[in-house]
């Protein structure tokens, strides 16, 4: 019975991390301080298939109401072979390097290829962002994405990507109220990155992403330069990046992985990354010269958080 139990408990892993982050703009409006705590555990079924269940709980300090909890993650994942991996569930994707999606995808992605040169196909419903997740399932697109990640050499990625929208059985074409619509169309993008210089601790890089039918209008593309990479697991370890973005107002952004970065905006992201201790990192994010597309000028941003990894 003990080594059945030892066994059972050898099957499982367990991680996690926390977070404290503030928010904050220039113009007092949007401000606040919150938590979130997130565990993961995986189940090793057989020697290729696994079970993945994520649990999160966040919640701005001082208001009231208990923290929203879910399971924000619950997938299977199996080996076909050494080249080819099928993810079924809850999951996330991140399109390119997530300039115009990094959230949820409910459905099934499949995996082809080696680690210089592969391919990824996707089936299932977009749930994140403000776009998708608090539409009925009717109310949503069946959705296929597609992407190909390719590194010709060790310091230099890149990523050609693709999405189709169709089935909305409610015969929609947008979402949201009238006063914030949101043309929903198939869109495609690119992202490079390049890394340089002692120890490839220089970076360049950019991603362009474009929906289908809305010619410059539904553009959005970001470029820019770093130096050194934070690693939760060194203390000491340090990184910054400037990044400019200009995104039209009809850009395919429906949940990216820059939150301070909208559609009918422009300007500079900067970032900076310290790991304070072992599994302990800070970073802080600020925009700078926000602007619309009219050149009207924009409420700056920023924030700071703590990051804890267990």
């Amino acid at each position: 019975r003990v080594s059945t139990l030892e066994n059972k408990v050898g099957n499982f892993k367990f991680t996690g991390d926390a977070r404290l982050r503030y928010t904050g703009t220039e113009d007092g409006t949007k401000s606040k301080f919150d938590y979130r705590g997130r565990v993961k555990f995986q189940a090793t079924v057989n020697d290729n298939t696994k079970a993945v269940i994520r649990l999160v709980g966040e919640k701005e300090f001082g208001k009231q109401a208990r923290p929203k909890t879910a399971i924000d993650q619950v997938y299977v994942q199996h080996n076909l072979g050494k080249y080819a991996t099928v993810t079924a569930g809850r999951q996330n994707l991140m399109l390119g390097n997530g300039l115009a999606y990094d959230d949820t995808l409910e459905g099934v992605v499949a995996t082809f290829g080696k680690d210089k040169l592969n391919a990824t196909v996707g089936y299932g419903y977009l749930m994140g962002g403000d776009t998708f997740e608090k539409l009925e399932k009717d109310a949503n697109f069946e959705v296929n994405s597609y992407q190909v990640n390719y590194t010709p050499v060790e310091n230099v990625a890149v990523k050609a990507f693709a999405v189709d929208f169709h089935n909305n059985k409610a015969g929609n074409t947008v979402v949201g109220k009238a006063s914030n619509v949101k043309v929903v169309k198939d869109f495609h993008g690119v992202a490079a990155d390049v890394n340089f210089g002692g120890h490839n601790q220089a970076w360049v890089g950019g991603e362009y992403v474009r929906a289908e039918q809305q010619s410059a209008a539904g553009e959005a593309w970001t470029a820019g330069l770093g130096y050194g990479e934070a690693s939760m697991a060194k203390a000491g370890t340090w990184g910054v990046k400037a990044q400019y973005f200009d995104v039209k107002g009809q850009a395919p952004l429906y949940s990216s992985t820059w939150n301070f970065v909208n559609t009918d905006q422009k300007g500079f992201l900067a970032t900076v990354d310290y790991t304070v201790a072992k599994n302990v990192g800070l970073t802080a994010y600020a925009t700078i010269d926000t602007k619309d597309q009219a050149n009207k000028e924009k409420p700056e941003s920023y924030r700071a958080q703590l990051n804890y990894k267990f």
